[in-house]
């Protein structure tokens, strides 16, 4: 039987933030080991982009990587706070030739960051050991043929927002929070919500 990853991160002591690793088995185990395989899962819903170039493997060549991920900030974020966050990312993604998606609801984000595999990883690093948010579970992380979303070095949505809730697809996620538990059992619901913003964008 194959094993399935979730990785967690968490405050430990004295708000001392930590790294765990926890081994997850079928659904038929307790709800926290029920979790379906969230590491290193490659995306099946990836696009076609006519001004990005497909995945290769030869040497010296880019490899396109990308990590999916859900968190819950330490605070709420308002406006202008979150309007900080996003104009200094885009700034920096863009340097990076890093794109994706931010969705956030209610004190919870979801982050799809895609771009080339160096410059992907250290971000997530970073993300990870940022001390706005906590509970950080990677949904999904991998190699990828072509970014779903080339043109936004982070595009975002706040999915309480009327126009979000009036997007095609989006009534069977209207009620759904972007929490591990919502995702954990079921990691392609994750690459649908997605899906539809890469439609309406």
């Amino acid at each position: 039987m194959i094993r399935n990853l979730l990785h967690v991160n968490t405050l430990g002591r004295g708000g001392v933030r930590g790294h765990r690793r926890m081994v997850c088995f079928p659904k038929r185990a307790s709800p926290i080991e029920g979790c379906a395989d969230v590491h290193k899962r490659r995306h099946p819903m990836a696009r076609n982009e006519a001004n990005i170039g497909t995945m290769v493997t030869t040497k010296g060549s880019t490899v396109l990587h990308s990590v999916l991920y859900v968190s819950t900030a330490q605070v709420l974020f308002t406006a202008p706070r979150m309007e900080e966050l996003l104009t200094k990312s885009r700034a920096s993604n863009a340097r990076q030739q890093i794109t994706g998606l931010l969705l956030y609801r209610d004190g919870a984000f979801m982050q799809f960051l895609e771009g080339p595999e160096g410059a992907v990883e250290r971000l997530f690093r970073k993300i990870k050991a940022d001390e706005r948010h906590f509970a950080i579970v990677t949904i999904s992380e991998g190699a990828i043929p072509q970014r779903r979303f080339p043109d936004s070095p982070m595009g975002f949505h706040n999915l309480r927002d009327h126009a979000v809730r009036a997007l095609p697809g989006f009534a069977e996620f209207a009620e759904t929070s972007l929490s591990m538990s919502e995702f954990c059992d079921e990691p392609g619901r994750a690459m649908q919500l997605l899906g539809v913003f890469e439609r309406g964008r």
